[in-house]
């Protein structure tokens, strides 16, 4: 990136904790080692993480919420509004990066940053209002194109709306909370005798979990593929779409494994899945990082766009391993008032697999020519029994010689796995040999219960 960029904050809190703060942490020690503007981050702690490694790590911190550790657990002080107003002034913080998860969806939020004159990291609260409804997204995605699935059009506020809407629609179908999320107020529905109760439940979990009861139907895509594109955009109306990530691998409507690129997307419909995000995002005047969810069936070549994720997710680093771009830097950049155009990347290009930690793994096995945005990297999350955070587990598929295929997802010479600590996003193994029929390399995380293993096979 060009250090050209004039400094619109230096002091960016992170209302979050764990990875997301360590991710922010060492993006910004990256930004300010390469010259540019200094920043320091500034970290917010509840009294239970007093010790966390994000708090010893960060510039400065401040605790929020009760300073006993015993009464830390009550109530989450990421949500409370009035907590995090006095944090921020307290610490004159001049910029907020809320990672995922707790305010990084919060509208409200956002525009308690905009009243104290504060730079939200992140969209505006008018645009993560539109899209973060899964309602007025899909209407906003009609107007402009992108392909849907027939739906019901709008919310069902009963029964009789809706079993009107699915006798209009068919079966099977979905019955979806607009407020749910991480799964939740999401139910299958294969015939009519089983929606009044998908219905009910979906409903009654969304009120729940989300505050709002809200529902809608739509058309059920069964054996479809779950892809997603990273976007980053920018005031000036440019458009990134980084990659095409595939979830497929869901328990519970939960993602298990994410995979970069679909191998399910042929190179014509993986262009088209691009141009729909891009024109959805560029319509609605969408600035910073995003994802834009479809399901794709590919026996009928189907597109459905299903919602628009208006914040970094934790599976970025999948995308930035396929591109070698830094995510979290271009966030921080177009916030500060940058351009795309002034990265010093001009647009993205997908030749070269160069992230540093697929780099490490591919070491005198694989040049550049030989893999890219169609060589897959799969990216899983676990959790460890006594790990600060949750390390993920990143497995390259790398073109090892050309009867490697990625259509077909049939590979001839190679396969690796290794753990990436996400809070300093380089392999947690040494380069690895080309040379014998396999090598072995076992690698473990501080604090963490689980050994991974990096290991190569003819």
């Amino acid at each position: 990136m060009s250090n050209d960029t004039q400094g619109a904050f230096s002091r960016v809190a992170v209302v979050n904790r764990g990875e997301p703060a360590m991710r922010l942490i060492n993006a910004v020690r990256e930004w300010n080692a390469e010259g540019r503007p200094p920043l320091r981050v500034i970290a917010f702690y509840t009294a239970a993480d007093r010790r966390a490694t994000f708090v010893r790590e960060a510039d400065e911190a401040v605790l929020i919420g009760p300073a006993d550790p015993g009464e830390a657990f009550a109530a989450s002080p990421y949500l409370d509004y009035a907590e995090l107003e006095r944090a921020l002034r307290v610490c004159r913080a001049d910029a907020v990066w809320p990672g995922w998860g707790f305010v990084s969806e919060k509208a409200e939020f956002a525009e308690l940053c905009e009243r104290l004159g504060i730079t939200f990291i992140g969209p505006s609260a008018d645009v993560m209002r539109r899209l973060g409804d899964k309602i007025e997204s899909k209407r906003l995605a009609e107007e402009v194109g992108v392909p849907l699935a027939a739906w019901s059009g709008g919310p069902v506020a009963n029964l009789k709306q809706a079993r009107a809407a699915a006798e209009s629609i068919g079966y099977p179908l979905m019955v979806k909370a607009t407020a749910g999320g991480g799964g939740r107020g999401i139910r299958l529905v294969r015939s009519a005798e089983q929606l009044d109760e998908a219905f009910e439940r979906a409903s009654s979990e969304a009120s729940k979990t989300a505050g709002d009861a809200t529902v809608f139907l739509e058309r059920a895509i069964r054996g479809g593929h779950h892809v997603e594109v990273q976007v980053v955009a920018d005031a000036k109306g440019t458009v990134w779409t980084l990659g095409v990530r595939d979830c497929s691998v869901q328990r519970r409507n939960q993602k298990v494994i994410e995979e970069s690129a679909s191998t399910a997307l042929p190179a014509e419909q993986e262009k088209m899945v691009r141009a729909h995000a891009a024109e959805l995002i560029r319509a609605v005047g969408y600035v910073n990082a995003a994802t834009v969810e479809f399901l794709y069936e590919p026996g009928e070549r189907l597109l459905s766009f299903l919602e628009v994720n208006t914040r970094l997710q934790v599976e970025h680093p999948v995308t930035e391993a396929t591109t070698g771009l830094d995510i979290v830097k271009l966030q921080l950049h177009i916030a500060a008032g940058g351009a795309l155009a002034e990265t010093g990347a001009g647009k993205p290009c997908w030749s070269a697999f160069c992230s540093s930690s697929v780099r490490t793994m591919a070491s005198g096995v694989a040049t550049a020519a030989d893999s890219g945005p169609n060589d897959p990297v799969i990216f899983g999350m676990t959790r460890t029994s006594g790990a600060d955070t949750s390390p993920a587990i990143i497995a390259t598929r790398s073109a090892m010689s050309s009867k490697s295929t990625t259509s077909s997802g049939a590979w001839d010479r190679v396969s690796c796995t290794t753990a990436i600590d996400p809070t300093r996003r380089t392999a947690s193994s040494s380069a690895a040999r080309a040379s014998g029929a396999r090598s072995r390399l076992a690698c473990s995380r501080s604090k963490a219960a689980t050994v991974c293993k990096l290991f190569f096979t003819r």
